[in-house]
């Protein structure tokens, strides 16, 4: 399943920048590299409900959240049962692991209200980094603190499970 992915068509508008500028992975992008980085970003749009994308699909875009909330869910058994991870809320992203690697989405993602999602695919970004690799060396940083932090949430809440080993 592919989100109806639509391009951004003013990279230089005020209120993109803005948005773009307040995503945590993006904070250490300057004025133009900001706009150099929306020219390769696009859009989604989903109604409340509206699945991102599923668990087992090919993964090729990290998404943002510029407004709205998506829930993270991830499937228990094979009769469709899911449990909710987290909730995506405002400049939190997921898909990060697919700029990293070419493995499958680990959870689907769908929108808990209606939401505006930017997103980048592997592609556009490996030409960031050909073409502008100064900017593609702050966007990775920025992704590689984002996976670092959620690997230590995941290990922290995996201990507070885990019983003592006493």
């Amino acid at each position: 399943m592919a989100p109806n992915i639509k391009p951004i068509p003013d990279a230089t508008n005020k209120r993109v920048v803005s948005v773009v500028s307040e995503i945590p992975i993006f904070d250490r992008l300057e004025g133009d590299e900001v706009k150099i980085l929306i020219q390769h970003m696009g859009y989604v749009q989903l109604a409340e409900g509206e699945v991102l994308f599923e668990e087992g699909d090919e993964g090729d875009h990290v998404f943002f959240v510029s407004s709205g909330a998506m829930d993270v869910l991830k499937n228990v058994d094979d009769g469709g049962d899911s449990v909710a991870l987290t909730v995506l809320r405002k400049g939190r992203s997921v898909g990060e692991m697919a700029m990293i690697d070419s493995l499958k989405r680990s959870a689907t993602v769908r929108a808990r209200e209606a939401s505006n999602i930017l997103c980048i695919s592997r592609s556009q970004f490996d030409h960031l980094l050909q073409n502008y690799p100064a900017l593609g060396i702050k966007v990775l940083k920025g992704l590689a603190v984002m996976l670092s932090q959620n690997l230590r949430k995941t290990a922290s809440r995996l201990a507070d499970y885990m019983l003592p080993l006493s």
